[in-house]
């Protein structure tokens, strides 16, 4: 607009995901001109990081965007924040569990993020009235806000309110720490094209984790991660209660996450990326001469 160079962090489609969020409908009047601007925006843009794989497909496909472009950059994390539970302190561990009301031997369901319908929370209540009723000693710590008012009377509707620990806001320096509790995380994030930077941090610390079956969610978890049928609170339950039931299994995935998040998903080789992309924009550097593309996970 004024003849700035312009870096977009594409994140996903805004058009898709006002309609994920029930914002908009296709056959609304808007629709075709926020369609455009959108297309616009994508097309203005000197470089274009996208946070997977799926990403860099809609901008293709569906926007018609210029290979040269785009840079997928997928979202990273700090591993030496996010780690395994057993480098925490073994006292904090069982003050944060007393804290939180969690009997010492009780497995943990974690998860860590928005509460909100496009994010699965429903869902995951649903699956927790299906776990409890085969495990009763299961509990669900539900980490995270908006909405906790309507989610709690939902937890209490399903009968599920005394195995679920509503936290509200975790604070960013405090959630590994809180997700160190967990024995399995899980993500059911319903969208097709957002980014979910969860995966990451519960790759870090080594924690088993189900999700709902989306093309981001396997660019992350690869073979590592357990897939659930998306939308299917009893596919969500019994994956879950799968890892629970087969503690060698989770243990192996989760060491796996950890170290796939070590090899491929580090801090360091993002910041470098980012560096290049605007040394490009400014001149610095040649267009030609920049590799700012990260390796493409692998399974």
């Amino acid at each position: 607009l004024f003849g700035l160079p312009v870096l977009f962090d594409f994140q996903g489609s805004l058009t898709e995901e006002m309609i994920d969020h029930h914002f908009l409908r296709r056959e609304s009047p808007v629709y075709p001109p926020l369609r455009r601007l959108e297309t616009w925006i994508d097309h203005s843009s000197g470089l274009i990081f996208t946070s997977s794989s799926n990403a860099e497909r809609v901008l293709l496909q569906d926007f018609g965007c210029d290979a040269g472009a785009i840079r997928p950059l997928p979202d990273c994390v700090d591993t030496s924040q996010f780690r395994p539970r057993a480098t925490f302190p073994e006292q904090e561990m069982t003050e944060l569990r007393t804290r939180f009301g969690l009997p010492a031997d009780a497995p943990v369901i974690v998860y860590l993020g928005l509460l909100a319908e496009y994010q699965g929370t429903g869902h995951l209540l649903r699956a927790m009235q299906q776990i409890r009723a085969e495990r009763p000693d299961v509990y669900l710590l539900l980490m995270g806000f908006p909405g906790v008012d309507y989610y709690q009377q939902m937890a209490d509707t399903l009968g599920v309110r005394d195995r679920v620990i509503f936290t509200g806001r975790v604070p960013y320096e405090h959630a590994a720490r809180h997700l160190a509790l967990g024995n399995v995380a899980v993500a059911p994030k319903l969208s097709l094209t957002e980014g979910a930077g969860k995966l990451l941090n519960y790759m870090a610390m080594g924690l088993p984790t189900v999700a709902f079956d989306t093309p981001v969610a396997r660019e992350y978890l690869g073979s590592a991660g357990v897939y659930a049928e998306r939308g299917s609170d009893e596919s969500l339950a019994q994956k879950i209660l799968s890892l629970l039931h087969d503690q060698d299994r989770a243990q192996r995935l989760g060491e796996t996450l950890r170290l796939r998040a070590q090899e491929q998903y580090e801090w360091e080789n993002a910041a470098a990326k980012i560096v290049e992309a605007y040394e490009v924009l400014l001149g610095i550097r040649p267009r030609q001469e920049a590799v700012i593309r990260l390796p493409v996970p692998q399974e």
